[in-house]
């Protein structure tokens, strides 16, 4: 075989290695960018079909006799019929042998003598069908995995599931090397990153030109609405399905569309089609509208989950996450020896202010009270309306003394920043409880400890902290 021909050889089972008929024939194979190698026994026949999976062979049945049909059934059990076409050629066989070695899995028998010409004719067609059938083979086996993954997706309700899906499915059911999904905004036509899989952590770094290579891809796929690769010189240009024919690898920018809406981009990296060309811009518009249908419905779904957990009012979270991250944070805890701080608020005289500025009013207060607490925490922190005019602030990894710090820088930015300007006498003011995570814990025992500290704060009167 060539070495730069990566398609198998046409076997030739014949006693003779070369005649002018033979030479003929490799000639003609060559031209179509074919080798032929004859072999001389049964055996290496058998054996060059179980390793090199060529897709077909001609078999000098004269030379066979009586052992053609077993050497057929043979070949036949190595290779399926989509896979493997057998010519058998001879002069001698009778009606009843031909029905035999067909019924044992030959694909055509030619009489002999036969012109080099007419079997090249008659290997041209069965070199089409069969690369025809395995292309239908391998696009129908696709589809099957393409609506396996399209179930994977609809189960997919966080980036997190989807990022899970991805890593799972795509590297299997596709043939890339890996693949990522950038957000668009639409406002600074700009790109950011909300998934790669693998993560880049577990690949080389990329190179600076392919990167600007990406980049170039996915502003031209924004701009045009469709799949878009690169020539050699990473200058981006539109998919055409010829472009896979041969079978090269290429790197795409497919736009992820949801209605008139475009959201995010799609980077295949190292992707190499369908198995043929045509139809594959068909099936990267399936995957397109798959991959689209899942971000929405994960978007619909944080939506509607944040909802669920989040006061409208101030956009903390609400009492009923608080005690689910308490769960959280004790067995974080617990398992990795970090403790955790809580803090207690609660503001003073509150009902006061209520009757002196109406409900309205009061709601104001509080979500001011919301936005200087918010402002005093980290990413990290938790801050959650426990009820009411009551705050409680889960701050991990933190010791009970820096939460008396954050606690206290709270307390006076509220004092000084928040007032009612037409009733200057009614102060906005809070109170304090601050505690940490102890060895042997519940949660029950912590939020206990940090509501006597509370109490403790207001006993002392208005706008205190208490540790405890």
């Amino acid at each position: 075989m060539n070495a730069s021909n990566p398609s198998p050889p046409v076997f030739f089972l014949r006693p003779e290695e070369s005649s002018s008929w033979v030479e003929e024939l490799r000639g003609s194979l060559a031209e179509r960018g074919l080798d032929l190698e004859v072999v001389p026994e049964a055996e290496a026949l058998v054996h060059a079909v179980s390793s090199q999976f060529p897709t077909v062979v001609l078999v000098d049945l004269d030379a066979l006799g009586e052992d053609a049909e077993r050497l057929v059934h043979t070949l036949r059990t190595a290779q399926p019929a989509e896979r493997l076409a057998i010519v058998l050629l001879g002069s001698t066989a009778g009606p009843d042998i031909e029905t035999n070695l067909l019924r044992a899995g030959a694909t055509d028998l030619v009489r002999l003598p036969v012109s080099p010409a007419l079997v090249l004719k008659k290997l041209d067609t069965l070199l089409a069908l069969n690369a025809a059938t395995l292309a239908d083979q391998i696009l129908g086996d696709h589809q099957r995995r393409m609506a396996t993954l399209a179930r994977r997706l609809c189960d997919a309700l966080s980036v997190r599931d989807l990022h899970e899906a991805l890593i799972e499915f795509l590297p299997r059911y596709l043939p890339i090397e890996r693949c990522s999904i950038y957000q668009v905004e639409s406002e600074r036509q700009a790109f950011q990153l909300l998934l790669e899989a693998p993560h880049e952590e577990e690949r080389k770094k990329i190179d600076p030109q392919v990167e600007m290579a990406l980049y170039a891809r996915m502003s031209e796929a924004l701009e045009r609405r469709m799949a878009i690769t690169s020539d050699g010189a990473g200058v981006p240009l539109p998919l055409d399905d010829h472009q896979l024919d041969g079978g090269q690898c290429m790197d795409l920018c497919v736009p992820l569309r949801l209605g008139s809406g475009l959201q995010a981009l799609l980077n295949l990296f190292g992707f190499s089609g369908f198995g043929r060309g045509a139809g594959t811009t068909a099936e990267l518009e399936r995957l397109s509208g798959l991959l689209s249908m899942a971000l929405y419905g994960q978007a619909l779904f944080s939506r509607v989950d944040k909802m669920a957990v989040t006061d409208e009012l101030t956009q903390f979270f609400n009492r009923r996450y608080f005690f689910k991250e308490m769960d959280r944070e004790m067995r974080r805890a617990l398992r990795y020896d970090q403790g955790f701080s809580l803090i207690l608020g609660d503001l003073d005289d509150f009902r006061q202010v209520n009757e002196v500025i109406g409900h309205d009013g009061g709601d104001n207060i509080l979500s001011e009270v919301a936005q200087v607490i918010k402002r005093n925490l980290r990413d990290s922190d938790i801050p959650c309306r426990y009820d009411g005019e009551e705050f409680a602030l889960i701050l991990p990894n933190t010791e009970k003394s820096r939460a008396l710090l954050v606690a206290e820088r709270i307390r006076r930015d509220i004092e000084r920043d928040i007032s009612i300007e037409e009733h200057p006498q009614v102060a906005v003011t809070i109170c304090f409880g601050i505690t940490g995570y102890q060895q042997d814990d519940n949660a029950v025992d912590l939020i206990n400890r940090c509501d006597k500290a509370l109490y403790q704060a207001k006993d002392l009167g208005r706008n205190h902290c208490q540790l405890l």
